[in-house]
């Protein structure tokens, strides 16, 4: 018995440092810069004791990159960010990109984008509403989740044709750094596809991904995009 309790002991004493060590992690890489792009390899492993990809390993499960695009109406990717860990928040890779502060200056004019609820809402950036108390609003919000399954095409479209992007295809087997590398050239060769009218392969064998959605719910009562978002429920779904 003393045996089994010292093991039980040392096993969640290990488990304490993990959830700490992924605590800490965790805040190091939410913090101004993102230290995967910015640090080198060896400077990565002396500060965390851990390499590049234990540390995605670590943060989200299994290796990943989170990646955010923007695309067109004919699903063509307009904007695409490939740089921060899979659990990093939507919203902060939002905010800390290059489209937010040219939409923060006005860069946008008259036009929306439409983000889901992992999103703050702003007023150039639209969001659902997450309890919808009035048919107008359930009408915007239906209109908004129709809207916004082009880019869930675009992306089922571009892993179809990409495949070494699909998780259930084995994913990249590459460095980090060469795997956003990879989802950028292959999003800049999706839209030369799409313009080529080239066809997609066949997609036997290949399963569809589960879209992945753990992050917690953005409730950003931001008064401009209240604001803007309720001019447009009462100027097109209104009585």
């Amino acid at each position: 018995m003393a045996v089994l309790q010292r093991i039980l002991f040392c096993e969640r004493r290990r488990e304490r440092r993990r959830r700490s060590k992924t605590t800490y992690i965790n805040a190091f890489v939410r913090s101004s810069f993102n230290p995967l792009e910015v640090l080198p390899d060896e400077a990565i492993i002396r500060k965390f004791r851990l390499s590049r990809g234990q540390i995605m390993e670590l943060l989200g499960g299994y290796a990943a990159v989170n990646v955010m695009v923007v695309c067109s109406a004919e699903g063509e990717f307009l904007d695409v960010v490939a740089r921060w860990p899979g659990s990093t928040h939507d919203a902060f890779i939002w905010e800390n990109s290059g489209l937010c502060r040219a939409a923060e200056g006005g860069g946008f004019g008259g036009c929306w984008l439409l983000g889901d609820s992992g999103f703050p809402l702003r007023p150039f950036l639209l969001t659902p509403y997450l309890h919808a108390q009035t048919e107008p609003q359930a009408s915007y919000n239906r209109a908004h989740r129709l809207t916004r399954a082009v880019v869930e095409r675009a992306i089922g479209v571009w892993k179809q044709r990409f495949r070494c992007l699909n998780k259930g295809a084995g994913g990249l087997q590459l460095h980090p750094r060469k795997c956003c590398a990879v989802t950028v050239v292959a999003a800049l060769l999706h839209n030369m596809a799409l313009r080529a009218n080239i066809q997609l392969p066949d997609d036997e064998g290949l399963q569809d991904e589960e879209a992945e959605d753990n992050l917690p719910v953005i409730q950003d009562l931001h008064p401009a995009g209240q604001q803007v978002r309720q001019v447009l429920v009462d100027n097109l779904f209104g009585p």
